[in-house]
């Protein structure tokens, strides 16, 4: 086979890529139809701008004479996302989108390569903290675009091909706003690391190649990314100057709770808590109490109520509004608060600083603290002297 007939069958397969995928999307479409599932929403759109360095490969390395002295690709993407799964404690999102890299490169220590290295379409899965902290493991279709060798300022022959990507990323997030809204902010800005590993088992090439070039290629390599996420989220939906009148309002009021440690539990969102659990937070498991499809909050975080003691003799606890107040509890105050308890997107009470009700001082502890120290030896709270069980005090 020549290199002409080479070329032309690869053009041809690069073609019949986009058509298998068109088909594919309008088939599921047309089912999707049919049985009138919803499409996920998206909640997030991400820009960034990305640069990276090769590594890796014997063929291919960064190209020292180009413009761009220090990163061999540069480029853009965005994706666009949906919560998977939100929980106290991390978030789950299924990215979909498009980046491309600027090729500038060395090729076997004589070629300067040239050309665009496109991922379409790139899914990623990213798990996040409430702390900013993110990792993201995703894959892609990449395509070699325009790519040409080139020697002495003349183009020589073009190289081309098609593989999947593997990437792995981690990064960390900003957001921009005021720290009642930290979780569903309109805005955030993100630095991002990732490696991406593009092996071409077959590297077609253009007339004019020599026989010598290598049949594979490795495009693997490094690549830092800066960005910026825009929420799409309901909760995002509250004014600038309604927040701030919500802040203010909060800043003088007594929410503080006296109980910074809570004995927890999980458990299905229809179940009675029972006169000692109180609900503290809410999320969406699509694996338990009922399986749901649907984004909803069907798991309570429950919290063991807190007993007195001489050194809080009026313990409280911050509870979801939607619970009913224990007996023997006060509510203290009430405010919004849309990272917890439903994640409402209108500002208003969702959750109550609750205090429990007695006399200001305690004849006797409710219970008493095993010394560290001293193995079978009790404290009491009103009297510091050790009592050991089995002898008189």
């Amino acid at each position: 086979m020549t290199y002409h007939e080479e070329r032309t069958c690869g053009r041809s397969h690069r073609a019949r890529i986009p058509a298998v995928v068109a088909a594919v999307l309008i088939a599921g479409g047309a089912a999707a139809h049919a049985q009138s599932l919803p499409l996920p929403r998206v909640d997030n759109v991400n820009f960034f701008f990305q640069a990276g360095s090769l590594i890796g490969s014997h063929d291919l390395v960064d190209d020292p004479s180009s413009n761009e002295k220090t990163f061999g690709e540069l480029g853009w993407g965005f994706e666009t996302s949906f919560d998977m799964l939100t929980s106290p404690d991390w978030d789950i999102e299924l990215a979909v989108g498009y980046d491309q890299m600027f090729l500038r490169s060395k090729f076997v220590n004589k070629y300067g390569l040239r050309g665009t290295i496109r991922n379409l379409p790139a899914l990623t899965i990213y798990a996040s903290s409430p702390n900013g902290l993110y990792a993201g493991f995703g894959t892609g279709l990449v395509s070699l675009s325009n790519v040409s060798a080139f020697l002495d300022g003349h183009r020589q022959f073009t190289v081309g091909g098609d593989t999947f990507d593997l990437t792995a990323k981690i990064g960390v997030s900003k957001d921009l706003g005021d720290k009642v809204v930290t979780k569903y902010s309109r805005a955030n800005l993100f630095v991002e690391l990732a490696y991406h590993a593009r092996f071409l088992g077959n590297v077609s090439y253009g007339m004019g190649a020599p026989d010598t070039l290598p049949g594979s290629l490795f495009f693997g390599g490094v690549v830092v990314s800066v960005g910026a996420q825009v929420s799409l989220r309901p909760s995002a939906g509250p004014s600038d100057d309604d927040i701030k009148k919500e802040i203010a309002k909060q800043n003088h009021q007594v929410t503080q709770a006296s109980t910074p440690k809570l004995i927890t539990h999980t458990a299905c969102a229809s179940a009675n808590p029972g006169p000692d659990y109180v609900p503290i937070d809410d999320y969406w498991d699509p694996t338990r109490c009922g399986a749901p499809a649907a984004v909803e909050a069907n798991v309570w975080v429950l919290a063991e109520l807190p007993e007195r003691t001489q050194a809080d003799p009026h313990p409280s606890l911050e509870v979801c509004a939607f619970g009913t107040t224990p007996a023997g509890w006060t509510v203290v105050s009430e405010r919004w608060d849309p990272t917890r308890c439903g994640r409402p997107g209108g500002i208003g009470p969702n959750i109550r600083l609750i205090r429990k009700d007695g006399p200001e001082k305690l004849d006797k502890p409710d219970k008493p603290t095993t010394e560290p120290s001293g193995a079978g030896a009790i404290r009491s709270a009103g009297d510091p002297g050790p009592v050991t069980p089995g002898q008189p005090g």
